[in-house]
């Protein structure tokens, strides 16, 4: 059996991510939890924010969900001995606005 960790299966498109692999075995990361990559396990990062703001506070925020929490999965996928990590974003699905 194939082994998943995926950050953000509670999202949109982890929900269905999660739910056609029915012959995964799947560790749904949430930012609740401490993240520790099995050795064993591959790692599909889907976590983040995906809807843009103009408002600077709201920039803050998703630099901490979206870049530093990638940054920390990455760093952990590293220190693991497993082997493939796939990186997902919808974040940039719409485009852009104002270079945002």
């Amino acid at each position: 059996m194939h082994k998943l960790l995926i950050t953000g299966a509670t999202g949109f498109i982890g929900r269905f991510l999660c739910s056609d692999l029915p012959d995964y075995e799947i560790i749904k990361y949430s930012r609740d939890n401490d993240l520790k990559i099995m050795d064993e396990y591959a790692v599909i990062h889907l976590a983040g924010l995906a809807h843009n703001s103009h408002k600077s506070e709201l920039r803050k925020v998703y630099k901490v969900s979206n870049v530093d929490l990638t940054k920390s999965v990455f760093d952990s996928f590293l220190n693991s001995n497993s082997k493939t990590f796939i990186f997902l974003s919808t974040s940039k699905v719409s485009g852009s606005k104002n270079g945002l």
